[in-house]
């Protein structure tokens, strides 16, 4: 199989994709077609900052085999529907690379929240252009619709369409000046909220809640998201890395420790990532921090509180379950938290509809029990999450797997905003809640603010 190699000279991808075109008849009912061309790997944020078609995804998977750069979107799968748009569609691969069909995107923390839609969100994409690395593998794929009854238009408009792929392209450098920073709520309304909470009357109807801090950032100059992303990534190890941008003015993006889910056929992989503390200044004081954590009663239970919930939620829908007996320590650039890996053999015919809904939102992002903790903070959260702590991932014919959207940010024209959470349970004390917020925090600012 020919790589051809990709970078500043695209022509000869282009050529070979017009061949592939070229080969095309006119099909007998509707179809979606693939064409794909293996090339070599490229620096798929700045690819994407190149192209000129909207919306733009990234999605880089936690253990860094799988990365995806995508722009357009031909079909489209809302989150609520049992199917794409075109699920019914015959798919035609016709390219020397046959890929797997894949759907990119996620939702919001409330999955039907307009303000996510607008965003691009509460539904996944097939893109009509896709640059994706498996492992060292990497392709560029091109999709297109077909219908015999405009098929001749259909042609034509795909043979301008591939005149518009965009050789990468270096990104811009980002120096962001800061006109304002506010926090919302305030520390007041913080450590109001946190009594409440831990109040034996309101512990008697939720023994979680995870509370949402939002900071917005004023800027003097408009920020590019992929650059923001670029840098965010080189620093954050271990992590998810996701993006969506509808506009110039509009994006979300972010980099997340927490697996949803990973699904590989009936075998699920998912997990309690709660219980959290910052990193120490040196080797010897973080070995202290770690330790301190490990044994930390509150972080402990508030981490077998997620994985009992996983566990419930999860009975119904698979044979098997195993989750992993004692909490291990995860180590990012700012902080650590505590996990368990939770592995499960699903029940025949389960969707992954059914594990969204089944999944989301974890006790590690609402509360528990679930209902209640979602209906106070619906009635008492001072910020709408948007995007923050929804889903973000992809569906796959043989891989699917969705990230939680912690540790993200918004673009709103020259406003970030940032989000960052912390879960309340008995024992939880103000202010040390609100510096776990600041430690997480310092992620996304050392971003924003490299200095």
């Amino acid at each position: 199989m020919l790589t051809v190699a990709f970078d500043r000279q695209i022509d000869p991808v282009i050529e070979l994709l017009e061949l592939q075109l070229g080969r095309l008849q006119c099909p007998q009912q509707d179809s979606l077609v693939q064409l794909a061309v293996a090339i070599s790997e490229i620096p798929a944020l700045a690819w994407l900052q190149a192209q000129q078609s909207f919306p733009k995804i990234h999605w880089h998977s936690r253990d860094g085999n799988h990365e995806v750069s995508a722009v357009g979107s031909v079909d489209q799968w809302w989150l609520t529907e049992s199917q794409a748009k075109r699920g019914n569609w015959q798919r035609l691969c016709l390219g020397e690379v046959t890929a797997e069909w894949r759907y990119y995107g996620g939702h919001g923390f409330n999955p039907d929240d307009p303000s996510v839609t607008a965003q691009g969100g509460n539904r996944l994409h097939l893109p009509q252009w896709e640059y994706r690395r498996i492992g060292e593998q990497s392709c560029l794929i091109f999709n297109l619709l077909l219908q015999p009854s405009c098929y001749q238009q259909q042609l034509s408009q795909a043979k301008q369409d591939l005149q518009q792929l965009r050789a990468v392209a270096p990104l811009p450098p980002q120096q962001l000046n800061i006109a304002n920073q506010q926090h919302t709520p305030n520390f007041h309304d913080w450590q109001q909220r946190v009594l409440e909470l831990t109040s034996d009357e309101q512990q008697a109807r939720t023994s979680k809640v995870v509370l949402c801090r939002e900071t917005r950032l004023d800027t003097e100059q408009l920020a590019n998201p992929w650059s923001l992303l670029d840098s965010w990534q080189a620093q954050q190890h271990g992590c998810y890395r996701f993006g969506i941008q509808v506009d110039e003015q509009q994006a979300f993006f972010g980099c997340s420790p927490e697996r949803l889910f990973l699904r590989k056929q009936d075998k699920l992989y998912t997990e309690a990532l709660a219980g959290t503390c910052a990193r120490g200044q040196d080797q010897q004081q973080d070995h202290i921090l770690a330790g301190q954590l490990l044994m930390d009663r509150k972080n402990i239970y508030e981490n077998q509180l997620v994985a009992d919930d996983i566990e419930q939620q999860l009975t119904l829908l698979a044979s098997q379950i195993d989750i992993e007996p004692e909490p291990h320590l995860v180590p990012l650039a700012q902080v650590s938290h505590l996990c368990r890996i939770i592995s499960a053999r699903l029940r025949p015919d389960i969707s992954e509809q059914a594990l969204l809904q089944a999944l989301h939102p974890t006790a590690a992002v609402g509360g528990l029990p679930r209902q209640a903790a979602q209906a106070y903070l619906a009635q008492h959260e001072a910020v709408n999450r948007g995007w923050y702590a929804g889903v973000f991932g992809m569906i796959g014919e043989q891989r699917s797997e969705f990230c939680v959207t912690i540790r993200s940010m918004v673009q709103q024209g020259q406003q970030l905003q940032l989000y960052t959470g912390a879960g309340i349970v008995a024992g939880s004390e103000p202010t040390t809640e609100w510096h776990e917020l600041n430690s997480k925090l310092k992620s996304a600012m050392s971003v924003v603010q490299p200095a």
